[in-house]
């Protein structure tokens, strides 16, 4: 993805073996950052023994990781996006269990611009459960075709449809995707709708599946986004509300052709159980349809970070390997922990 690797000598410190290591990354104070980590065990150590550890954010519980002997190849990954308080962020491992060693195989961070996923309050940070765009293939979209190297993965495992599925390609020859969350041009190359018999009712929906989420509700960020795919006729309406559970929670979503809209929910909560649905209007003459979604909690309140001296003071790690890129960020791949 023509990302270029260099040295890791700025981001590692090495000192006495201590039960929480940590990277910390200089950043530029009030800015909006990506941050993705990723852990694929692999049997590294031999041991057939896959640890369970906690992963913070500038201090705060971020989640805790529970690796295995049969993860998928890709591992888990852990990705947030959030105002940094201070001149740096850091990123921590921390052992919770006697003998588990926690490891991390890739950090990154991406610079977001501020107008960003601003609706959530600047303390908190929104911690990815699902980001997905229609694709006719199984290629995830990231860099360079985002260049906030934002990872969409194909919707086909994402979306439930009540008569069934359709990805259909956008035939506009661009789209203006200048909207608040910067989707990239690339995820509007098709869309999802749905199907129904021929002479059936306009009754077909889109539900958005919230099986990311835990069984508890917690506060979520919801972005939807939207582009007709074909010119509509004089007589062709695509027109649909988006409904949590059974309430409407939009006003009718008009698909433009050649440029986006986009709509988000904030300041509300689910859960797992929960149904994002798409449902038409009583004017549409055609289904609904949709071209990514991304979905957050937003459960973590960040606190205030102590300053970047005072991280360098207190904050010690011993790496065995641990290579680092730049590109669009900053990537630190291949670190297993020793002697916490």
């Amino acid at each position: 993805n023509s990302i270029q690797w260099v040295g890791d000598d700025a981001y590692i410190k090495t000192g006495q073996p201590q039960k929480k290591n940590c990277y910390t990354i200089d950043v530029d104070g009030g800015s909006k950052i990506l941050v993705r980590t990723s852990f694929y065990y692999g049997d590294y150590d031999s041991l057939s023994s896959p640890p369970t550890f906690d992963l913070l954010l500038d201090g705060n519980h971020w989640a805790t990781v529970n690796t295995s002997t049969t993860e998928a190849v890709y591992g888990l990954s852990y990705e947030a996006i959030y105002t940094v308080k201070s001149n740096a962020t850091s990123v921590c491992i921390a052992q919770t269990l006697p003998n588990q060693l926690p490891f991390i195989n890739s950090l990154e961070i991406r610079s977001l611009l501020s107008s960003m996923y601003s609706h959530v309050d600047s303390d908190r940070a929104l911690l990815l459960a699902t980001r997905v765009t229609a694709t006719a293939n199984d290629t995830p979209i990231r860099y360079p075709n985002d260049v906030y190297d934002r990872i969409w993965n194909p919707a086909l495992g994402s979306l439930s449809l009540h008569f069934g599925l359709n990805v259909t390609s956008n035939n506009a020859g661009s789209v203006d995707v200048k909207v608040e969350d910067s989707p990239p041009e690339a995820v509007f190359q098709n869309a999802v709708t749905t199907t129904t018999p021929t002479g059936g009712p306009l009754q077909a929906y889109i539900m958005l599946y919230s099986s990311s989420l835990s069984l508890t509700e917690a506060p979520i960020y919801v972005t939807t986004y939207f582009s007709e795919v074909a010119r509509l006729g004089s007589n062709q309406k695509r027109s649909f509300q988006m409904y949590v559970n059974s309430n409407p929670v939009s006003n009718p979503i008009v698909p433009p052709y050649g440029s986006v809209a986009e709509f988000y929910l904030a300041n509300t909560t689910a859960s797992s159980n929960t149904n994002f649905t798409l449902k038409p209007t009583a004017d549409s003459t055609l289904f609904p349809l949709i071209n990514a979604f991304e979905l957050y909690t937003s459960a973590i309140r960040l606190l205030l970070e102590p300053t970047p001296k005072t991280w360098r003071d207190y904050l010690r790690y011993k790496a065995d390997s641990v290579h680092c890129s730049s590109g669009p960020g900053t990537r630190v791949n291949h670190q297993h922990t020793r002697g916490i």
